[in-house]
């Protein structure tokens, strides 16, 4: 039985085989062991080979940059491509790693979000009025308050004077009602008002050129409408 690589006899020694093929430590060493990205030493057969990202460490080299303990089973974070383990990272980096919403620390792997300069478990991320997760859906702020968007129809939008439906974008506001900038129409044409210029007449809304025809007088010197003229953006 011998190396497949080197042909040395591999009777009474340590081989590792791969696909069926046969090599002797040195060999597998120099074709297929890993550089440690830290140590930049071969990780050998007997060591542990960490993986992270795409680079290869011994297990004691995947270590914390400041205390220097090995974070390989333990939690940890990562900042301008340096590690640290939960501890170092709060007292070196000066941040608070502890939810606002629960006081626990954020472990490494858990899904979180960052909003007002905290960091969120994203299950502790809530609507201050159903209790739901926010996630990453959109939300409105009221108060200091987390608002989702089904919250915030039911409980603040205004109505629609046009379509009586809840407004939750932008809107326009004419004669103290509420609008969809798509629902705010002249009254003569249908078309559109918002964004242009317009003028009331009894208290409805008219684009210029339904205003000229219907209501304006013509000025005795240049014989063109006269016309009172809104401008709304």
């Amino acid at each position: 039985m011998e190396c497949v690589s080197c042909n040395k006899s591999l009777a009474g020694q340590q081989y590792v085989e791969l696909e069926k093929e046969k090599y002797c430590l040195k060999c597998h060493e120099n074709k297929f062991a890993n550089a440690c990205e830290e140590c930049n030493k071969k990780i050998v057969v007997g060591q542990k080979d960490l993986s992270y990202g795409d680079k290869h460490y011994h297990e004691e080299c995947f270590a914390c940059m400041v205390c220097k303990i090995s974070l390989a089973d333990k939690d940890f974070e990562v900042k301008d491509n340096k590690r640290y383990c939960s501890n170092c990272y709060v007292e070196t980096c000066g941040v608070d790693n502890t939810c606002p919403g629960c006081n626990q620390v954020l472990r490494t792997g858990e899904k979180k979000l960052e909003y007002g300069g905290s960091r969120w478990h994203e299950t502790c991320f809530v609507c201050t009025a159903c209790k739901q997760p926010v996630g990453t859906a959109s939300f409105f702020k009221r108060d200091e308050a987390i608002v989702c968007e089904n919250c915030h129809v039911e409980k603040f939008a205004k109505t629609c004077g046009k379509c009586s439906k809840p407004i939750t974008g932008s809107g326009v506001t004419f004669e103290e009602q509420a609008f969809h900038r798509d629902c705010f129409l002249c009254e003569a044409c249908k078309n559109p008002l918002a964004g242009v210029s317009f003028t009331k007449e009894s208290g409805k809304p008219y684009c210029q050129d339904c205003y000229s025809k219907k209501f304006a007088r013509s000025c005795s010197g240049c014989r063109k409408s006269i016309a009172g003229i809104w401008e709304f953006n």
